[in-house]
């Protein structure tokens, strides 16, 4: 009996060790392989939803870019009429200069008709007055055919007058009736100038609110969102980096969350903005924002009856190999993770 009981000591009990223990690590191969599958299958779906989401986005911008493209060929069309309309103004003046030329004309020959209209009434006074003399002489003198032929030559000066007078009245009145028109031609011109410019001008400031078509490649992308995923972070010191630990966006690759800062994989002016928040009531912690030792901005949280949350927002003009981070400024602080502190920064144009 003592033997049996030695021998399932050494024999059988290792041989049900051993068997238990392949079991055991086949049944872990086989929950590995689930783990595998059930990640496998999240990363395909998490695929999938981003290429619908990037079609999506493509078509948006493909009917902007149409929506832009009818804006500009609108935009050359009424710059092609203004263009015309111009032109037409251009050659307006160019008649109303003539014109004005012409009326100029006019004027020097009316004043040269009224010059000769008040030579005429002075020498029609002249005669008036010797024929006076003389008919004053003849009726003195009784001399009756002389006084007829006076009266005749008198009759006949004063039909010359009429006529003359009567010409000159019409050329005044021709060239009051041109003069009356080139000023309704030239006011028409001036309202049709200054409506081309009133629609120039209206046309300038809607061809600057159209956004120009891309003709190369789009600029860089460049963005990132990192946010603290712990429960809390406690006993940070005295300038020692504020731990971001979860990344949710990195495009570019420009933030390490190993060490808790962003280098610049391309220059340009970002945007950052961090948000913290307080550990516990009446505990204040105090962050900044760091870029290459120096501080930039500053945000602070805590300090109430309850937890709270504070945040700052700035750019810096970033050149390849530059850092930003944030930094604990005062005292061995704590802070609130759990997603509500958070560091987010932006390319917004590069240089």
């Amino acid at each position: 009996m003592l033997i049996l009981i030695v021998l399932v000591q050494l024999v059988i009990v290792p041989v049900l060790q051993i068997e238990c223990l392949e079991k055991f690590n086949l049944l872990e191969h086989k929950i590995e392989a689930q783990n595998g599958n059930i990640v496998e299958q999240f990363l395909i779906r998490e695929l999938q939803d981003l290429r619908r989401e990037t079609a999506t986005q493509r078509e948006i911008i493909q009917t902007l870019v149409k929506d832009l493209e009818d804006q500009r060929k609108d935009a050359l069309a009424q710059h092609q009429a203004i263009q015309l309309l111009i032109e037409e103004t251009h050659e307006q003046r160019k008649d109303l200069l003539q014109q004005k030329e012409t009326i100029n004309a006019l004027s020097a020959k009316l004043e040269h008709h009224i010059n000769q209209l008040l030579e005429t009434n002075t020498l029609h006074s002249d005669l008036q007055a010797k024929m006076e003399n003389n008919s004053h002489c003849m009726c003195s003198s009784n001399n009756e055919a002389s006084i007829a032929h006076a009266h005749e030559f008198r009759l006949d000066l004063r039909k010359h007058h009429a006529v003359r007078v009567n010409e000159m009245k019409a050329n005044v009145v021709t060239v009051e009736k041109k003069s009356l028109q080139s000023s309704k031609e030239v006011t028409e011109a001036r309202n049709v100038e200054r409506s081309s410019m009133m629609f120039r001008g209206d046309f300038d400031r809607k061809t600057r609110l159209i956004l120009p078509i891309p003709t190369s490649k789009p600029s860089t992308i460049v963005a990132f969102h990192a946010v603290t995923s712990l429960q809390y972070v406690q006993h940070v010191g005295v300038n020692q980096k504020i731990r971001f630990d979860k990344i949710n966006l990195n495009i570019g690759g420009g933030f390490n969350n190993n060490v808790d800062f962003f280098t610049p994989p391309v220059p340009g002016v970002y945007l950052f903005s961090v948000s913290i928040e307080s550990f516990k009531s009446h505990e204040e912690i105090y962050v900044a924002i760091v870029h290459n030792g120096h501080m930039m901005a500053k945000a602070h949280a805590g300090g109430n009856e309850r937890t709270s949350q504070g945040s700052v927002t700035i750019s810096i003009q970033l050149k390849s190999g530059d850092m930003v981070y944030v930094m604990n400024l005062y005292n061995t602080s704590s802070y609130y993770g759990n997603l509500f502190s958070s560091f987010t920064g932006i390319l917004v144009s590069q240089t």
